[in-house]
């Protein structure tokens, strides 16, 4: 009984001794004497632990990560009120600089910025959905920004773009990150409260940009600092690094990894033998055989080469008529921008003004044509809150500008103050309480 139990006991400690924690996904041997190798190990590892032999000789390798291409989601919140206005457009052209150094295709983007809406009392999106446009809505966002100088809690900014993520129409099992952005944050205590306002999220990760200087040096993880509000070469690399995902090389469990290596050209055939943590994988690498075309093949090779290059005529055919086609679309395009625009020049556009409850329309025919309060006005409005001679419209080659003629309470084009701007079609003009708005 004893023999036999020792007998079990050594059986069960040499299945332990052998078991494999090394899987072999693929071996691609192509590129002979260039080898890849996809191997799959369910724990974490040093590259150390790894070593590869060929012919009982150790060879160098390379061993990199084999990561899976999910789309990244980058949640950018700007406290711009922390910023002076020539700041923001630094930020923001920073901000694009940044993400075109990083090389994702599946990369989504979306801007929250510190003011309030009738949802939320410090954070407002700047769009309800992740956009791959990043360029255009970047300097999308870089002209709709109006800095109010409120002071914006950094906690209840954070807190309230995490309420906001967790609304988005966004699979669970995705990474979501919130970058902040600010200039308001005084000491790395601060910016360790802040993160911790995101600890308690799953599926948010909250990283902070900001320039400060602290005496205690203690920089929380997740935290990239600046060494100054007007360095574009810092903003940059402060914005890609906390944009960039985070290494994964050693994450946790059921990694695939590549192991990358050159064989000696002169060995046809041979073992490869993978040694991890004392357990070996013996693979077998054999050369690729050249191949060779008989003579009775040669005749479908000669006709396979005449249908490619029948192919490639055709083709060539095809893409020269629609190039034709294109180039007549596209002068075709041109001559009836011109005659819209020429159209356009000898068209008399109807300015539209609102006073209260009252509107009434005014056609534009006089090359310059004066808005106020006075009588020697083309356009009269009689209101206190307009000046005597409070605006001008002109007629520039077919484009209407209006200039502010030292009014006191200023015009403003869109909620922009303005002292001169050109107008288009629906463009919001406001003279003290008049609004006045421009069609065709």
């Amino acid at each position: 009984m004893k023999i036999l139990l020792f007998f079990i006991i050594s059986l069960m400690s040499g299945a332990l001794s052998f078991a494999q924690h090394i899987k072999l996904i693929n071996i691609n041997s192509d590129l002979y004497p260039y080898i890849k190798i996809t191997i799959e190990i369910p724990q974490n590892f040093q590259k150390e632990q790894i070593q590869v032999y060929a012919s009982e000789k150790k060879i160098d390798f390379k061993l990199v990560p084999i990561k899976k291409e999910n789309p990244s989601y980058l949640f950018y919140i700007i406290d711009y009120n922390s910023f002076g206005k020539n700041e923001q457009n630094f930020i923001f052209d920073a901000l694009i600089n940044s993400l075109e150094n990083i090389e994702k295709e599946n990369l989504y983007i979306n801007i929250g910025l510190a003011q309030s809406n009738h949802i939320y009392k410090c954070f407002s999106p700047l769009s309800y959905a992740y956009t791959s446009d990043i360029k255009d809505f970047i300097l999308y966002s870089k002209q709709n920004t109006i800095n109010y100088g409120k002071v914006i809690n950094p906690e209840c900014l954070i807190k309230e773009g995490i309420d906001f993520l967790k609304q988005t129409d966004i699979s669970k099992n995705s990474h979501q990150t919130i970058i902040f952005i600010c200039n308001n944050i005084k000491n790395y205590a601060q910016a360790n409260s802040i993160l911790k306002v995101a600890n308690e999220t799953s599926g948010i990760h909250l990283k902070i940009v900001a320039p400060i200087v602290d005496t205690l040096n203690i920089k929380p993880n997740n935290f990239y600092s600046v060494s100054g509000t007007k360095d574009l070469h810092a903003w940059q690399k402060a914005l890609l690094q906390a944009s960039e995902e985070d290494d994964l090389t050693n994450l946790s469990a059921n990694k695939q990894y590549l192991i990358e290596f050159k064989l000696n050209e002169h060995l046809p055939s041979g073992i490869i033998k993978i040694q991890y943590n004392n357990e070996l994988l013996k693979l077998k690498i054999t050369k690729p055989e050249k191949q060779y075309f008989f003579k009775e093949h040669f005749y479908l090779i000669i006709v396979g080469i005449l249908g490619i290059i029948i192919l490639m005529l055709l083709r060539r055919i095809y893409l020269l008529k629609k190039h034709i086609r294109n180039l007549k679309e596209t002068i075709s395009m041109l001559f009836d921008k011109k005659m819209k625009i020429l159209s356009k020049q000898t068209e008399n556009p109807v300015l539209e003004i609102k006073l209260e409850d009252s509107f009434k329309n005014y056609h534009i025919k006089k090359p310059s044509t004066t808005i106020g309060r006075g009588k020697e006005c083309d356009i009269k409005i009689k209101d206190m809150t307009v000046s005597t001679l409070h605006a001008t419209i002109t007629n520039e080659g077919g484009e209407f500008y209006i200039q502010d003629n030292e009014s006191t309470n200023g015009v403003f084009v869109n909620d922009i103050k303005i002292e001169k701007k050109n107008i288009k079609p629906g463009d919001i003009i406001r003279l003290g309480k008049a609004i006045l708005t421009l069609h065709y």
